[in-house]
């Protein structure tokens, strides 16, 4: 077919390819594939760009180039983390820089470089030769090992006997560890420095900040879009929501907000490695269609309002199978998305600005249409939405009824990238408050703070303590039923508090990874304590939202949901150190307007309650 009829879009066939979820599709996010298949595109469409263009620059692209020229001078660089993490791409990445052009082999030398790609595909045996090699001698090249967390421990398992053993305890072995605080961090950065041995570990990366945008901007190019042979001449170009998420994804406020939920999905304990990142903005750019199902498959009849569930707010949540008129299978990581999904929530403003878009304002059994811009999906939808409401039609009420609805859990989707701010939801402050302290720009504790004051919100504080946590605590187990008893405990002691982030990274490694100590603790000890013991709580992103909703007036224990157990182990902790510190908890039982003092007594030789009225 002449490339001036191209019809079928090999951006769209290259962003499927991306899908880790994706059927009938050539699995590029395996990096080794991935030239192969653009390769192949670019035989198709001449104008396609090729592999580099594509590429989203990252700090690692510093460390290869540092590494090439000469400016970074190491024994041994381990690259190790999870599957898709990026680790075989740096490798490909070092070699370009190197000027080598063939494939890499499962061990390749390259000047004086030897890059172990994999270190899966090596021999064990050979791969400890290697490493004590590095290790016993002033070595003429650089060791570069991809190698995955349990081989590397199974490597340093077997060299415990040599010379190359003292990597493991000094440097190999911290590098690993889920927590690192300054003191811990400096001793691994001048063990480091002096042997000249990095461990990067991209279970340390937060990348999503410059990832995300960077991936965007060169997957949406216009001259990839419709600037392109393809879409051009496509006869759908009106009526395709791939098209227009594209166009709509390379407006830097769209950016952000998708950047914000990935990070919002990072500070609730979910990493993010490339291959998914990168395979969840894919699936957001084509709302999981390929041109076929638009040409010549089953959408191509559809009605701009079925086509707005193909969106990239819609896309973007995707968390069921889609299995009619396409079968879409939603990357698994969108599960951790839900808390920002703005279509879970009814916000009245939020719906109020909604309403006045469609244009649906009843009035006297009469419907005032909207007009809008006949040149959008969304107009198109809201132009159909009100002829299916028109009351000369006849319209069938259930089936309109069901489509308002979704109209509605879509616009709502696509408010949370529209708004300019004025309205900023939970998560988003949720999120705010981590990522400024982790960040160290939290001068005034505002995280700190806002946890606290919630924490004694939760356990009906009448006054506003922030810098405390009160010693009474009501019901600490969040078993609390308000229709029946309250369980109240007087701990007998306040508790002063602070909060505390991890993993941090050693300086040498700082310039090459993007990283953010996303492991916050709240740390508590009785007020006065001169020990050193405390009771933490982790302050996962879903953890402070709910915390905000508390501050909010939603102070039913219930509306902790899976936390009811953290802060009942965080409670029962605080408990344990007052007693350690010989103050005597104290119970007390309301019921009603009467009140119970519980207390222990010895009994033939057994311990009992005892309950002592007190109104």
């Amino acid at each position: 077919m002449p490339e001036g009829n191209f019809a079928i879009n090999p951006m769209v066939e290259y962003l499927s390819s991306l899908r880790t979820q994706q059927q009938d599709s050539n699995a590029t996010y395996i990096h080794e594939a991935k030239s192969e298949f653009v390769r192949s595109l670019r035989e198709k469409a001449r104008w396609f760009p090729d592999d580099s263009s594509l590429h989203a620059p990252t700090k690692l692209d510093q460390l290869a180039c540092d590494l090439a020229t000469g400016r970074l001078k190491l024994r041994i660089l381990f690259l190790t983390g999870d599957a898709g993490d990026g680790k075989t791409a740096f490798c490909a990445q070092l070699a370009r820089e190197l000027q080598y052009a063939d494939e890499l082999m499962p061990e390749t030398s390259i000047g004086g470089f030897i890059v172990i790609k994999d270190a899966s595909e090596l021999d064990e045996c050979r791969l400890c030769e290697r490493i004590l090699c590095q290790m016993t001698s002033e070595p003429a090249c650089t060791l570069v090992v991809a190698i995955n967390e349990g081989r590397l421990r199974r490597v340093f398992r077997a060299l415990r006997e040599t010379v190359a053993y003292p990597l493991w305890s000094h440097i190999v072995e911290p590098a690993l560890e889920s927590w690192a605080n300054r003191d811990r961090v400096e001793q691994i950065d001048t063990a480091m420095r002096e042997w000249r041995v990095m461990v990067i570990n991209f279970r340390y990366r937060f990348h999503v900040r410059t990832v995300a945008p960077a991936l965007l901007q060169r997957w949406t190019d216009q001259a990839q879009w419709e600037g392109s042979p393809a879409c051009s001449l496509c006869p759908k170009q009106t009526n395709c929501p791939i098209l227009a998420n594209a166009t709509d994804m390379r407006r830097p406020q769209v950016q952000q907000v998708v950047s914000d939920v990935l990070a919002w999905s990072h500070f609730s304990g979910q990493r993010l490695p490339f291959r998914r990142l990168q395979a969840v903005v894919a699936i957001a750019i084509t709302g999981g269609l390929v041109c076929q199902d638009l040409l010549t498959g089953a959408v191509q009849h559809e009605s701009p309002l079925r086509l707005l569930s193909y969106r990239y707010y819609h896309a973007l949540f995707f968390r069921a199978e889609v299995r009619n008129p396409v079968h879409i299978v939603p990357e698994p990581v969108a599960l951790t998305f839900t808390g920002a999904d703005p279509s879970r929530l009814v916000d009245p403003e939020g719906d109020e600005r909604i309403n006045r878009r469609l244009g649906l304002t009843v009035e006297r059994d009469s419907i005032n249409r909207a007009t809008g811009d006949k040149a959008t999906l969304e107009a198109r939808a809201i132009e159909e939405l009100n002829a299916l409401l028109d009351p000369s039609a006849g319209f069938d009420g259930a089936t309109v009824r069901g489509q308002l609805a979704t109209a509605v859990r879509l616009f709502r989707q696509l408010s949370l990238f529209e708004d300019s701010g004025t309205h900023r939801p939970t998560w988003r402050r949720a999120l705010e408050l981590l990522e400024t302290y982790a960040l160290g720009d939290d001068s005034e504790s505002r995280l700190q703070r806002t946890v606290v004051e919630a924490l004694n919100r939760l356990h009906r504080v009448e006054e506003l303590k922030r810098d405390t946590i009160a010693a009474t605590q009501i019901d600490p187990a969040g078993l609390r039923i308000p229709s029946r008893q309250v369980l109240e405990l007087n701990l007998g002691t306040d508790f002063r508090v602070s909060v505390e982030c991890g993993p941090l990274m050693p300086a040498f490694i700082q310039p090459y990874v993007e990283t953010i100590p996303s492991e916050i603790h709240l740390k508590a000890m009785p007020s006065g304590s001169k020990g050193t013991s405390n009771a933490l709580l982790h302050l996962d992103a879903r953890l402070v939202n709910i915390l905000l909703g508390v501050l909010e007036g939603y102070t039913a224990w219930q509306a902790l949901g899976p936390f009811r157990r953290d802060l009942a182990r965080f409670h029962g902790r605080l408990m344990a150190l007052a007693i350690a510190e010989g103050c005597k908890p104290a119970v007390t039982i309301r019921v009603g307007e009467h009140r119970y003092g519980v207390a222990t007594e010895e009994h033939g030789g057994l311990s009992r309650l005892r309950f002592e009225g007190q109104g």
